[in-house]
């Protein structure tokens, strides 16, 4: 599967969004609980993030920011560097797809691509400790 250029619609799957940095987000139906598929379309290996209210987690690159991937798009305090994917998420082992209304949600939300400089994604980079 060709991720940067695809406009499916209609394939096997299950429903999830796609963003790459510079471009408008696609609406996927993807094998989501593939690992293989899911590393392919974010190009390495795999983090989950949790950072909105819903069922939903993003899916991007472990080592997106080590590696010099391009900064896709902020969310929160924090910036996305390389593709991400959106996909519905019930607390169980598996993923599930996106509802309708999530998805537009995300595609709307993310519609507008962001200018994100490498600078800004490498001061993103790091972690915090904290001590109790």
């Amino acid at each position: 599967i060709d991720f940067e250029s695809s406009k499916c619609a209609e394939m096997d799957g299950l429903k999830c969004v796609y963003i790459t940095p510079h471009n408008t987000p696609i609406e996927l139906n993807l094998e989501i609980n593939d690992y293989d598929t899911i590393s392919t379309a974010v190009k390495g290996l795999i983090e989950i993030t949790h950072p909105f209210d819903d069922s939903v987690s993003i899916i991007g690159n472990e080592e997106a920011k080590l590696i010099n991937m391009e900064g896709n798009r902020r969310v929160g305090n924090g910036i996305y560097a390389g593709p991400i994917l959106i996909v519905g998420d019930n607390g169980g082992e598996d993923f599930i797809g996106l509802t309708q209304e999530q998805a537009d949600r995300y595609m709307d939300m993310f519609e507008q691509p962001e200018e994100i400089t490498d600078e800004e994604v490498q001061a993103d980079t790091g972690c915090t400790i904290y001590f109790m």
